[in-house]
C-alpha cells in the first residue's frame, strides 16, 4: 500500500482522515497521556507553546515518538480491508498437537478473542499461527505480528516473505525504510505500535515476556490502542511467569499449552558444573567442555552475563581456539558474525543474552558462563536451553550451566524443563 500511512497517528489532516482525541489530558491536576497511557506525574513536563499560546503540558515517556501535548490534535486514516489471495510458499506440516492449537486459534476470526499459547522453545509457535494468518488475510483483515526486539523483526519478516506469497508485507522498527508505509501484514517491534490507532484486526505478540516488552506498561497499552474495536489478540510465550499466567486468566485469555517439540523428542535437560573461578582465567572445566564439543564437530554458543565478560572470554579463549568471536547489543557487526556462525566460519560464538531467543543453529552445543549471575533468571536460562535440539536432524544436544555457585534461578530453570518433559510424557507426546 506504499506511502499511504493508514492507521498511523498524524498531525496532518489528510483527505479521509478522522480527528481523534489523543493528547495529554489534565483531569483536575492529574495528567494522563492518551497515546502511551502514562500516568506517572514525574514524566510530564510543561513549556510555553506557540500553538496554544500558554504553558502546555507534554508527555516525556513517549516523546521519542513525537511530542504529545495538552493541545495536540491527531488524525488517523482508517485502513481498507482488502481480501488477499495468499499462497503458502513453504511445506507446512503440523503435528496433531500443533494442529489442535491452530484450529482453536481460528475462532479469532469471529469477533474479539484473546488467546495465549504457552509452548516450549522450539515447538513451532510461529508455524501454529500460519493457518490463522492466511485465513485472516483471505477475509481482508489487517494483521500485525509484534515482537519486542528489532533483530527478530527482521528475521520474521524474511521468513514471512518466503511463507506468504502474493501478500504485501512490511517490517517496522527504528530506522526501517518502511516506517511510513502500511500493508495487510505488518511485522513490527512493539514500540512502533505507539504510532497506530485501531489499525489491526489481529495482533500476534511473540515473546511477550521478553525485554523490553516485559514489565513495560506503555507497550502493553500500545498494543491495546492499535487493536481494532472487534479485533483479536494472540500472545505467544515459552516462559510465562506464574504472575503473568494469573493475570491473563483473570482477563479472559484462552490458554493453549504445548509441552513438547514438534519432532517428539524431549527437551535437553541442563547439567550444572561448578568451579572455583581462577583470577583472569577460564576454568579448566569450561575449556575441556569446549574441546569436547569441537571434537564432535558441534558449533558452540557460550553465553556470558555482560558485554565486558563476553569480550574478555573471546580474548582469553582466542589463543587456544582460533575461530572465536563475541557478539552483543552494541556490536555493529553482530548480524554478519551470526551469519558467519551459521555458515560454520566461526566455531565458538560468545554472546550476551541478546541471543537467548530467536536463533536456531543445527546441532549447537550451549554453555552458560557464570550462570549464577542475576541476569540469568529462570526465563533466560530456559530460553537459552531452548537453543539446543531444535532441529529434527539433531533433536538432542548439550546444555551446561557453568557456575561458581548454584543459584535458585538455575534450579528453577532445571525444574521448569524437567516439568515440561514430565507433562509431555504424561500426554504421550514423546518418542520414547
Amino acid at each position: 500500500m506504499g506511502e499511504i500511512s493508514y492507521g498511523r497517528l498524524s498531525e496532518t489532516a489528510d483527505y479521509g482522515a478522522q480527528a481523534i482525541d489523543i493528547r495529554v489530558e489534565n483531569k483536575s491536576g492529574h495528567y494522563i497521556c492518551r497515546r502511551c497511557g502514562n500516568q506517572n506525574q514525574a514524566l510530564f513536563g510543561a513549556h510555553y507553546c506557540l500553538r496554544c499560546e500558554k504553558q502546555c503540558l507534554y508527555c516525556r515517556q513517549c516523546i521519542a515518538f513525537g511530542k504529545i501535548r495538552e493541545c495536540s490534535q491527531l488524525y488517523v486514516k482508517t485502513p481498507p480491508h482488502i481480501k488477499q489471495q495468499v499462497h503458502l510458499g513453504i511445506n507446512l506440516k503440523l503435528s496433531a498437537a500443533q494442529q489442535k492449537i491452530s484450529d482453536a486459534l481460528l475462532t479469532s476470526l469471529h469477533g474479539a478473542q484473546k488467546h495465549f499459547i504457552w509452548s516450549v522453545a522450539g515447538s513451532g509457535k510461529t508455524e501454529m499461527t500460519f493457518q490463522l494468518v492466511i485465513a485472516a488475510l483471505q477475509q481482508g483483515k489487517n494483521i500485525c505480528w509484534a515482537i519486542p526486539r528489532r533483530d527478530i523483526v527482521i528475521e520474521i519478516y524474511e521468513r514471512f516473505k518466503a511463507a506468504f506469497i502474493g501478500v504485501d508485507i512490511i517490517a517496522l522498527y527504528g530506522g526501517s525504510p518502511m516506517n511510513k508505509q502500511f500493508a495487510p501484514l505488518v511485522v513490527s517491534t512493539t514500540h512502533q505500535l505507539l504510532h497506530f490507532h485501531q489499525a489491526f484486526d489481529l495482533i500476534i505478540v511473540d515473546e511477550h515476556d521478553a525485554f523490553p516488552y516485559k514489565g513495560t506498561d506503555f507497550l502493553e497499552y500500545a498494543v491495546q490502542q492499535s487493536l481494532a474495536p472487534e479485533g483479536s489478540i494472540v500472545l505467544l510465550s515459552a516462559t510465562p511467569s506464574s504472575k503473568v499466567r494469573r493475570q491473563l486468566r483473570n482477563v479472559g485469555y484462552q490458554f493453549h499449552i504445548l509441552p513438547a517439540r514438534y519432532h517428539g523428542f524431549a527437551l535437553p535437560e541442563p547439567r550444572i558444573k561448578l568451579y572455583t573461578l581462577p583470577a583472569n582465567k577460564v576454568p579448566a572445566i569450561v575449556r575441556r567442555w569446549l574441546q569436547k564439543q569441537l571434537a564432535s564437530k558441534r558449533p558452540i554458543l557460550l553465553f556470558a552475563p555482560s558485554i565486558k565478560s563476553a569480550e574478555w572470554l573471546q580474548r582469553v579463549l582466542q589463543p587456544q581456539f582460533s575461530a572465536v568471536e563475541s557478539v552483543h547489543s552494541q556490536d555493529e557487526d553482530r548480524n554478519q558474525k551470526i551469519a558467519d556462525f551459521r555458515d560454520g566460519a566461526i566455531a565458538i560464538l560468545v554472546t550476551t543474552t541478546i541471543l537467548e531467543r530467536g536463533i536456531t543453529i543445527a546441532n549447537v552445543a550451549v554453555g552458560v558462563f557464570n550462570s549464577q549471575e542475576a541476569i540469568f533468571d529462570e526465563a533466560a536460562l530456559v530460553q537459552i536451553a531452548g537453543r539446543v535440539g531444535r532441529k529434527i536432524e539433531f533433536p538432542t544436544g548439550e546444555i551446561v550451566f557453568f557456575a561458581s555457585a548454584c543459584s535458585y534461578q538455575m534450579l528453577r530453570a532445571c525444574w521448569h524443563i524437567k516439568e515440561m518433559n514430565r507433562k509431555a510424557r504424561k500426554l504421550e507426546m514423546l518418542h520414547e
